[in-house]
C-alpha cells in the first residue's frame, strides 16, 4: 500500500489547508457519501496528528499524509492516489 500525491495535489493543499512545514493531513474513512470505491463510504481529509498505528505515509515537500490503521479496511492492499479534479479532492484505487 501506498499514497501516491502528485505535487499539484500538494500544493492545493497548501493553498486550500493553508499548510505549514510540518503539518500532517490525514486521510479517513466516513460514513455517508459515494465516491464510487464502497457504496455509503468516502474518502475524508483533515490536519491532524496521527493518534494511532499508521497504515500508509508519504512524506512530501515538509508534509506528512497519512491514513491510520483502523481505516486501511478501505484499501484492501491497494495503492491510493490523491489528484485535485476541478478544485475537488479525488480518491483512486490503483
Amino acid at each position: 500500500m501506498r499514497l501516491i500525491i502528485p505535487i499539484e495535489t500538494v500544493q492545493w493543499f497548501e493553498t486550500n489547508y493553508w499548510l505549514t512545514s510540518g503539518d500532517f493531513i490525514r486521510f479517513y474513512v466516513r460514513y455517508g457519501g459515494d465516491d464510487g470505491i464502497y457504496p455509503g463510504f468516502s474518502l475524508a481529509a483533515t490536519l491532524e496528528m496521527p493518534k494511532g498505528s499508521l497504515a500508509v505515509q508519504a512524506h512530501i515537500s515538509s508534509y506528512t499524509f497519512y491514513m491510520l490503521e483502523t481505516d486501511s479496511w478501505y484499501l484492501g492492499n491497494r495503492d491510493l492516489k490523491i489528484t485535485i479534479i476541478e478544485d475537488s479532492i479525488t480518491y483512486t484505487l490503483l
